[in-house]
């Protein structure tokens, strides 16, 4: 997404602000985990880390590209 310019409204904001910074971490603390059984969990899993941010842009991002996908059937 970063790299397809997907986000570029992100950069009407100051790249030294605190939302910047609260993302940049949560996007650095995010994981993956499989577990034996093929189940996949996705989040920040150490204590005190945070993924809400990421979960939320995840989600914006999914739903833009679905709801282009039911404008233009």
């Amino acid at each position: 997404m970063l790299y397809t310019q997907k986000l570029a409204p992100l950069r009407s904001i100051p790249k030294t602000s605190k939302e910047i910074e609260a993302m940049v971490e949560e996007l650095l603390n995010y994981e993956i985990h499989v577990s034996e059984e093929g189940h996949d969990q996705y989040g920040a899993f150490k204590i005190g880390t945070h993924d809400d941010l990421v979960t939320a842009l995840g989600l914006a991002c999914w739903y833009a590209e679905y709801y282009k996908r039911i404008m233009f059937w």
